[in-house]
């Protein structure tokens, strides 16, 4: 079976992603991952040129370029080696919109932004199975799972690389929503990890019982407010390793819970979200804190290609 590219340019939107309910969700170490796909969306265009490769990149309000040391092509070179394909240049322009970085799956969302591009470009998109592509970048990410979510869209549970889809009619998945609070400031991903990685592995079985409690919710329909319970505030030990790296982020999940709502950070980013919509009141002093406050309901579709040419 011969591989060509049948198409040049494509335009195209891949969902953002939440890691878990937790800041444990992004370890592999936990053995039980949940991915969510929000819709907040990365918007794609990519073309294959002659030349030297480029990605520009605007996330938030900033714009920044990169070339061949950007995941997206690192993930393509990978992906079109094992394929023993042709490697061409690349002009990618990834529109965020909002800042992904902040506790979005930004690794997991642009992974599945370059097998989306090769998916589009590629024929036959076939070879670029879910498998193939969970190999090829098994080492620009921990686990294939966010990947998988944002591809795919909706909520999906994953252990040892197997997939459950819990976004059926009785999950009431397309009436939920999260509200996040997005902070003016980032933190180290990279010291974020290392802590939690390192922290005792009771922390990890907290995690674990947090999204077995979350499946159990979504598998029998309960409705916004049970979810939103308690059990899935951060809990007090992970707030505790986390407050010397992203201190903010933790007094506002202490705020949070001192409300009755249960906070937690999704991922390794500073964003605290929780599941439901909050009183005006709480959105009014957060953003007066300088936390700036969006709503973004579950997206039941994952990567959408708009455009091919």
């Amino acid at each position: 079976m011969s591989l060509r590219f049948e198409s040049s340019y494509v335009s195209a939107s891949v969902p953002a992603v939440f890691a878990g309910l937790g800041s444990l969700g992004g370890l592999p170490e936990s053995g039980f991952g949940l991915g969510i796909a929000l819709e907040a969306r990365t918007r794609v265009r990519a073309r294959a040129i002659v030349g030297e490769s480029e990605v520009i990149v605007t996330d938030g309000k900033r714009t920044t370029r990169f070339g061949e040391e950007h995941v997206v092509l690192r993930a393509i070179r990978q992906l079109l080696e094992a394929l023993e394909a042709p490697q061409p240049g690349f002009r990618i322009e990834l529109n965020h919109g909002f800042a992904l970085s902040r506790g979005f799956g930004d690794q997991a969302v642009e992974i599945a932004c370059a097998i989306t591009i090769l998916r589009a470009l590629i024929t036959p998109a076939e070879l670029l199975d879910d498998s193939f592509c969970a190999r090829c970048t098994a080492d620009l990410i921990d686990t294939f799972g966010p990947v998988k979510t944002a591809l795919d869209g909706g909520i999906i549970g994953y252990q040892n690389g197997e997939y459950v889809s819990y976004s059926s009619p009785e999950s009431k998945a397309e009436n939920m929503c999260f509200t996040c609070f997005v902070p003016r400031f980032e933190v180290s991903l990279a010291g974020v990890k290392n802590a939690l990685v390192h922290a005792d592995f009771s922390a990890l079985e907290v995690s674990q019982l947090i999204s077995k409690a979350t499946y159990l919710g979504f598998s029998l329909g309960n409705d916004n407010g049970a979810l939103s319970s308690s059990i899935l505030a951060e809990d007090l030990y992970v707030r505790d390793i986390l407050r010397e790296h992203c201190g903010a982020s933790v007094a506002m999940i202490d705020w949070l819970s001192q409300l009755g709502y249960g906070a937690f950070m999704p991922g390794f980013g500073a964003t605290v979200a929780v599941m439901g919509k909050l009183e005006e009141t709480v959105l009014a002093d957060a953003r007066e804190a300088g936390w700036a406050v969006e709503v973004f309901e579950i997206s039941l579709t994952g990567a959408q290609i708009v455009t091919v040419s």
